[in-house]
């Protein structure tokens, strides 16, 4: 695989992964132009890409995706819950093809699954369940395209995708030039004052430090790359439960180390699967309970000095303790006595 061919597969990977939260968050504020916006630009993107790199199916989808958009901001036709699962299910399929072309297996054979996805975009249309869909920098401003239909496009950041184990051999022989620092200095302490020579060794020191602090901070990633895929899970989970469920993410500012982020990601999701199916309540029970029939889950991240908490909570029935209690009895886990005293 070319390099062209390798940022098209990385940028349409890492744009569907952010763009699913957008179109969740549109779907719950449907007058929100910005986010239609940046909706619109992803697909336009991936039809470009597509039209130039000879990917038909993808570009077939992208285009009825982008078609039916410039319908919704061009006021002719209403957003709703029906049209932003559509979309979905063909980001999943964008994603689905995009990792057949990563893998040398793409073909162009067979579009009856796309003719089906293109179909549930048509108004009344029944929208094809979402499949749980897996989560680069092209410059739209500069895309004539682009500019055209949507005023004021930002430009994005300037980037470049380096393999993490390239970072680790940064950050091991940025380790080694400090402790050969720490040895030069030794050397000079033990050899007596040398003033013409504190000056310079005084800026080497002051340069190390930078710049150990920078790769370091190659390493970490916003905690919003983690949060991306968040409300999509939340709103399949619900869906599938016919439950009613916000998700407010705080805190997507803070940076962990990137390993450390794919560590946490499978128990963070766990937890959000357990706050939505076992934690917030059916519509009809909260509403008996007194509550919005809308559950919410929060998830929030918090730094104070090198410490970083990260809370998931919801505003559901909560733990039962008995019922915990009981099964951890059956499981042999603990006595009942000492459950008692828990």
């Amino acid at each position: 695989m070319d390099d062209l061919l390798e940022e098209f597969v990385a940028e349409t990977r890492e744009m569907a992964g952010a763009i699913e939260g957008e179109l969740i968050a549109w779907e719950a504020d449907p007058a929100d132009s910005a986010r239609l916006d940046a909706i619109f630009r992803f697909v336009h993107t991936v039809k470009g890409n597509c039209g130039f790199f000879d990917y038909p199916q993808l570009e077939r989808l992208s285009h009825a995706a982008e078609t039916t958009l410039s319908d919704v901001r061009a006021k002719q036709r209403m957003a709703d819950s029906g049209l932003v699962t559509a979309i979905l299910a063909i980001i999943d399929r964008i994603v689905d093809l995009t990792n057949a072309i990563d893998a040398g297996t793409y073909t162009d054979g067979d579009p009856a699954t796309s003719n089906r996805l293109i179909a549930a975009l048509e108004v009344d249309a029944v929208a094809p369940p979402p499949a749980e869909g897996e989560a680069g920098t092209h410059d739209n401003a500069s895309d004539p395209a682009a500019a055209e239909t949507i005023p004021n496009a930002s430009p994005t950041l300037r980037s470049v995708r380096l393999p993490v184990e390239l970072l680790d051999q940064v950050m091991s022989g940025m380790s080694d030039m400090v402790l050969a620092r720490n040895d030069l200095a030794r050397r000079l302490r033990e050899s007596g004052n040398e003033p013409t020579l504190d000056g310079p060794f005084e800026r080497l020191s002051a340069m190390l430090s930078d710049m150990r602090a920078n790769i370091t901070r190659m390493r970490m990633q916003r905690v919003d790359h983690l949060y991306s895929a968040l409300p999509r899970l939340v709103r399949d989970i619900a869906a599938g439960l016919n439950k009613q469920v916000t998700m407010q993410c705080e805190g997507g500012d803070v940076e962990l180390d990137r390993e450390m982020i794919e560590m946490i990601r499978d128990p963070i999701m766990h937890l959000i699967r357990n706050c939505v199916d076992h934690g917030i309540e059916a519509p009809a029970d909260r509403e008996a309970a007194g509550k919005s029939e809308t559950g919410t889950l929060r998830i929030a991240s918090h730094q104070s000095g090198n410490r970083i908490s990260m809370i998931v909570a919801d505003d559901g029935r909560g733990l039962d303790l008995k019922r915990i209690g009981a099964q951890a009895v059956n499981a042999g886990l603990v006595t009942q006595d000492e459950c008692d005293q828990l």
